[in-house]
């Protein structure tokens, strides 16, 4: 599996790199620091994945995103980007990203989404939180903080007046609206939606 990272913060990247070679034996990067700088073959090698920072000096968004498509087809692109904005996410969709991830996101997520899209697997993205489906009720909210702070539904329950069967049906539609499956990306998704 060859996945090749394009960003021109060499921190990030050789960090993002390190991070993935230690998930999988069998899996190699690269690390570019502009899209034009990526050949059509490197190492004999040409990219499974291409990581792909939105906004860089020359081609960015979904031009880049554009660019890398045509000269590899075969390559699914996920986008890790500093930026929040929805127009960003929409543009990359359209472009053909197929995930739109947050720089301020948990390492691990980044690294479990990039590993689930070389593998075949669908990513859920978010969608916008200011979307009704997925913005959150203040009872909610207020559930999730409790969660935040490592209280358990008996606790959470009782901080807030409501019984843990109360919390816990807030919680299913809070990871719902979501799109996540535990407490711990619940949290990590609202930090990074600015809910939390």
């Amino acid at each position: 599996m060859n996945i090749w990272i394009v960003d021109d913060h060499q921190l990030f990247s050789s960090g993002l790199a390190s991070l993935l070679e230690h998930q999988k034996a069998n899996l190699g990067t690269a690390i570019f620091d502009r899209v034009e700088d990526m050949p059509s073959i490197h190492g004999g090698m040409t990219p499974d994945v291409v990581i792909l920072d939105f906004y860089m000096p020359g081609t960015h968004g979904g031009a880049a995103i554009r660019d890398i498509r045509a000269h590899h087809p075969q390559a699914q692109i996920v986008v890790v980007s500093a930026s929040h904005s929805p127009e960003d996410r929409r543009e990359a969709e359209v472009a053909g990203a197929v995930a739109f991830l947050s720089k301020s996101s948990n390492p691990q997520n980044v690294i479990e989404a990039v590993l689930s899209v070389a593998r075949g697997e669908p990513v859920h993205v978010p969608h916008n939180p200011s979307d009704p489906e997925t913005r959150l009720t203040k009872r909610q909210l207020a559930v999730l903080g409790q969660i935040r702070r490592g209280a358990s539904n008996k606790l959470a329950g009782t901080k807030l007046g409501m019984s843990p069967e109360t919390v816990k049906s807030h919680l299913s539609e809070t990871f719902r609206r979501l799109g996540v499956a535990t407490r711990t990306e619940a949290v990590d998704a609202a930090i990074r939606q600015g809910l939390l």
